[in-house]
């Protein structure tokens, strides 16, 4: 009887401990190392924004740059010999096509194809279209820096030293010229507006140019 209860025990012991799971060991995980971007500083294991004026720039130049349905109401006024001047012009894109207007004549459009750039020019009532090899770039704000303005109430203000990046952007339509107060103003998410003067001789122009219309541009060729 004592053999018999000594076996049984051994086997309830033996049953027991068969039925224990071996401790499951796993392997220690091994995090990539925190990298933060441009702007940002390791905080607590998290990354967080240093300056959040700068990020704003940053944000809507980005988001505009890519923007490929838009209008750009430019304009132009000066004062010369106590007289005042003021040009208005309009730049509209829509995809493959882009419109300039100023005034009632002076009217240009341009198809972006695969295999070249039509230019339509209106010449009294009707169009002629004739291929070019480029187009006058009006985009130029799309090199602007972000680090290159400080923030100022509602506005952002450039440097002057980096003003003279402007200058060489600009020398196409200004070869003369000197660029002065440049500010750039935000929308809700892309740029609203920016304006500087630029000084020629005795001159200055003030341009300004507005985002308007985003995404909602439709434009047509005109038939030829």
């Amino acid at each position: 009887m004592k053999i018999l209860k000594f076996v049984l025990i051994f086997t309830l012991i033996l049953t027991v401990i068969g039925c224990e799971k071996d401790p499951v060991i796993e392997d220690p995980i091994i995090k990539d190392p925190l990298v933060c971007g441009d702007n940002q500083e390791e905080v607590d294991g998290q990354c967080v924004i240093v300056d959040q004026a700068l990020e704003d720039i940053k944000i809507a130049l980005n988001e505009t740059i890519e923007l490929t349905n838009y209008k750009i109401n430019v304009l132009v006024t000066y004062s010369e010999n106590a007289l005042d001047y003021a040009y208005e012009m309009t730049l509209s894109f829509d995809d493959q096509v882009a419109l300039f207007e100023m005034g009632d004549q002076d009217i240009v459009y341009y198809e972006f194809e695969s295999t070249g750039i039509n230019e339509y020019i209106k010449q009294g009532d009707a169009f002629v279209i004739k291929t070019v090899d480029e187009v006058q770039n009006y985009g130029f704000y799309q090199d602007l820096d972000p680090k290159w303005f400080t923030k100022i109430d509602e506005y952002y203000l450039m440097g002057s030293q980096y003003l003279s990046n402007i200058t060489e952007m600009i020398e196409d339509y200004f070869p003369d010229g000197a660029v002065n107060n440049f500010k750039v103003g935000l929308g809700d998410q892309y740029l609203d507006y920016f304006m500087f003067d630029v000084i020629l001789g005795e001159v200055t122009y003030h341009l300004t140019f507005t985002f308007d219309m985003i995404g909602e541009v439709a434009l047509e060729l005109p038939t030829v």
